[in-house]
Formats: structure tokens, sequence, C-alpha cells
């Protein structure tokens, strides 16, 4: 049976530096898998995306933030700048802690490595985060210069 309940989750960047993303979320536990929001509207992400989705093998459901939002009943502040991983458990993760998490989810090779170190090394926590805050504030102009480009039905 599923048990809802109210939360207020955070997700910091940095290692519990000033810089966190706050996210007000009804869900209903259990989650029947693990859920990744990303900006449909950058082909950059989507295309990732897509090809994350083939790699979890069902093990992760996908959606862009618009149809995320409403299937998991979240309330957010403001427009997200960043992919979100919302667990079976209702713990959230953004940035680079998402990508790392997804990562060890899908079983990538090295993807628990990568998930390990960024759980107890503040200094690869911190670079990463920065290094993912470069990319995603530059994500629709990576996407024009790289070619990527959303179709009508994607």
């Amino acid at each position: 049976m599923a048990v809802q309940r109210r939360s207020r989750l955070q997700a910091k960047h940095c290692g519990g530096a000033a810089a966190s993303t706050r996210l007000s979320v009804m869900e209903r536990l259990p989650l029947p898998r693990p859920v990744v929001l990303y900006d449909g509207a950058c082909g950059l992400c989507a295309s990732s995306m897509r090809r994350w989705q083939v790699r979890s093998r069902g093990v992760v459901s996908f959606s862009t933030y618009g149809e995320g939002v409403e299937a998991c009943e979240i309330e957010m502040p403001e427009v997200p700048q960043s992919l979100i991983l919302i667990e079976k458990n209702g713990d959230v993760r953004t940035g680079a802690g998402a990508i790392f998490r997804l990562m060890a989810l899908c079983e990538s090779p090295f993807g628990g490595v990568a998930w390990r170190m960024h759980e107890k090394i503040g200094i690869f926590r911190f670079l990463s985060a920065l290094i993912y805050r470069h990319i995603a504030k530059r994500r629709h102009l990576l996407s024009r210069l790289l070619g990527f480009r959303m179709l009508p039905n994607q």
C-alpha cells in the first residue's frame, strides 16, 4: 500500500556549501522506480537522456520537467537548472550527484565508483558540481553548437 507523505527535501551541492536546491515534494512512497527529470527543451539533455533510457533497461523512469512535475506531484519554486533524480524512497539528487547516482543505478562502468567518490570525497563533489553548473548554464548554446536539435515529436 502506498503511503503519502509531504516532506521538504534538500539536495546540496558542493558538500554542504551555501548553494542548494530545495524541492517540496508530495510523493507516494514507495515509488515503483527512481525518476529522472530533465530539460526536454534542451537537445543535449534530451539526447543524453534517450541514451541513458536505453542503458537503464527499465530500472529508471525518465520524464521532462513538465511531465515529471505533474506525475510526481513536485512543487518547484522556479524552473530547474539541473538534472533531478528522485529515488524510490523520496530522496532527491540534483546536478552532478544525480548523474553519478544514475550511472550507479544503471550499472555503468565506473558508475558505482564515481557515486562513492561523489559521496565520500569533498573535493571531487565540489569540482564535479562546479563543472556540471558550468555546462548546465550553457546547455542550450552547447546543444546548438554540437548540432543537437529537437524534432517536433521529441
